[in-house]
């Protein structure tokens, strides 16, 4: 009888606690749902869910299924709902044999099960009633280009949205949303939560490509807001999500990875819809298969039709779209976008480019590159030029664009005469490389060659830094750093990263190559003269 009656009480703590879980989590939504600001409320729930199921989880780590249970609770994502009949309990989870046997909502389901299951898993969705929106991580269907997989998917579709689910995929891994916490990457927890959540969002058609976006990005400086993997794209495709995030006020950005379109319909839609999102904010877009080889995986990837690229480059480029070529002009090209719409310094964008820092040979080096992007670095007048030379001297110096300061560029008094004098006189793109690099190597030489127990090399450096970023807000231009990366010492690498990240959180974008640096300022330059032709500056 004792036994009996702890067991009973110990039913209702656990009964209890979950309860506590649900109104937490109705009001985290509730927020969102009376916020016209945030989206379309219809779709709400596929980015806040108020439960998601993973159908075909399992405790294999290699399994389907397994991956998106463990990225789920690594992104601490409260309400998990594991599905397979074999297992009562996996990864600490209370696992139900049916999505219909779970006695909470569920808004979002992930199914991961071999194909010729998938329809079944689906009527169980159907059953189970208030379903917004399936995840198929299954492969297997039009991208194979066999009749029998096109019928499959059409079915699928047909049968979802016959029952109001809508549908992403087949063939790709779904959601993420930093402030809910979804993530479909274990490896990508430490990008989730309220306090990393930013305003850029993710359209891709690759899974793969959307997981590199996130975690590369990220370490550039990049915070992101949703992303969406959509494999197929048999319902849910690039035109419904750019329809999507083109109305949500919180993405300011998107960012895209498009191998193609289903139809010619959707392809105009998705044109049409474009030209209307890029006056409102920027869309940069990376085409996949623009080789003939290329074009060729497309097909057995997610079966789409890549087209004509050159026509597809022209149409985008003549509706907004900032068309970049791989994944690192993509991101390099976000990061500047994203920190400079934070400080509201992108409409002063211009391809001309003044730059400040040292050594003769790495100014050749900034004028080759930087023009072959069709920047300029521009000879100072000889009114800026005398300016300058009152102001810090020609002895050791070479104050032509790009200006040489050598070793004077680590005096910030110095270089911050010399950047108000530019900021004052021009509209330029300010470039200043501050040497983190050098002084985190002087330090490391100091205490590892010279035995010295103390140095003041980084203290130097960081105090520069903040003066800088105090500096910077005073300017009217935008202010750039480049830092680039010569040692592979693994101490110099982490120093340099966390030196960095001081810039990166005050909005000011760091580049730690200067083919990036050019093509990313080339790219904005694009955008701001769109949108000057299309009278919306």
């Amino acid at each position: 009888m004792v036994i009996a009656l702890f067991w009973f009480f110990i039913q209702i703590i656990y009964f209890s606690l979950d309860c506590i879980k649900q109104i937490i989590h109705y009001q985290f939504l509730f927020k969102f749902y009376i916020n016209p600001k945030i989206m379309n409320a219809e779709f709400i729930p596929y980015f806040f869910p108020r439960g998601i199921a993973v159908i075909g989880a399992s405790n294999n780590f290699f399994s389907g299924g397994a991956p998106f249970i463990i990225s789920l609770l690594a992104a601490k994502f409260p309400n998990i709902y594991p599905i397979n009949p074999n297992h009562l309990e996996i990864f600490g989870l209370k696992t139900y044999p049916s999505v219909t046997e779970v006695p909470y909502p569920i808004d979002y389901v992930i199914i991961a099960i071999p194909k010729q299951k998938v329809m079944s898993a689906l009527e169980d969705c159907i059953r189970k009633g208030g379903i917004k929106v399936i995840c198929c991580f299954t492969s297997g269907y039009s991208e194979l280009g066999k009749e029998d997989g096109i019928q499959a998917e059409i079915k699928l579709v047909e049968r979802a949205r016959a029952n109001n689910i809508r549908l992403l995929g087949p063939n790709c891994i779904g959601i993420y949303c930093a402030e809910a916490r979804i993530s479909f990457q274990g490896a990508l927890y430490n990008t989730v939560g309220a306090e990393n959540a930013g305003n850029t969002s993710i359209i891709s058609q690759s899974g793969g490509n959307t997981d590199v976006f996130i975690g590369y990005g990220y370490g550039l400086g990049l915070r992101f807001r949703f992303a969406v993997s959509y494999g197929n794209g048999a319902d849910i495709n690039a035109d419904n999500l750019l329809e999507f995030f083109g109305q949500d006020a919180q993405t300011h950005l998107i960012l895209e990875y498009l191998e193609g379109f289903r139809t010619p319909e959707q392809a105009r839609h998705f044109l049409t819809t474009l030209k209307q999102v890029c006056k409102i904010k920027p869309v940069l877009i990376w085409i996949g298969g623009v080789s003939e080889s290329g074009a060729r995986a497309i097909k057995s990837h997610t079966g789409s039709i890549a087209g004509n690229t050159k026509v597809s480059s022209a149409a985008l480029q003549q509706n907004g779209a900032i068309q970049v070529k791989n994944v690192y002009d993509l991101l390099h090209t976000g990061l500047l976008i994203s920190l400079l719409q934070k400080n509201r310094k992108l409409s002063r964008v211009t391809p001309n480019i003044s730059v400040v820092g040292g050594g003769g040979g790495n100014s050749v080096q900034y004028a080759d590159i930087l023009s072959a992007l069709n920047l300029r670095i521009p000879s100072f007048a000889e009114a800026i030029h005398s300016k300058l030379v009152e102001s810090v001297g020609e002895i050791g110096t070479l104050l032509k664009n790009p200006i040489d300061l050598n070793t004077a560029m680590f005096d910030m008094n110095i270089v911050k005469k010399v950047l108000r004098i530019l900021d004052d006189n021009l509209n330029h793109v300010l470039v200043f490389e501050p040497g983190i690099e050098w002084f985190i190597f002087n330090e490391k030489f100091v205490k590892d060659l010279m035995r010295e127990g103390t140095s003041d090399f980084k203290m130097i450096l960081k105090q520069n830094i903040n003066a800088m970023i105090r500096f910077e807000r005073t300017l009217k231009n935008p202010l750039l750093i480049m830092s680039p990366s010569y040692f592979q010492d693994p101490d110099v690498i982490r120093f340099k990263l966390e030196y960095e990240k001081l810039f990166l959180r005050n909005n000011i974008p760091v580049f730690s190559h200067l083919s990036y640096m050019g093509v990313a300022i080339a790219n904005a330059v694009k955008y701001n003269k769109w949108l000057e032709n299309h009278h919306c500056s």
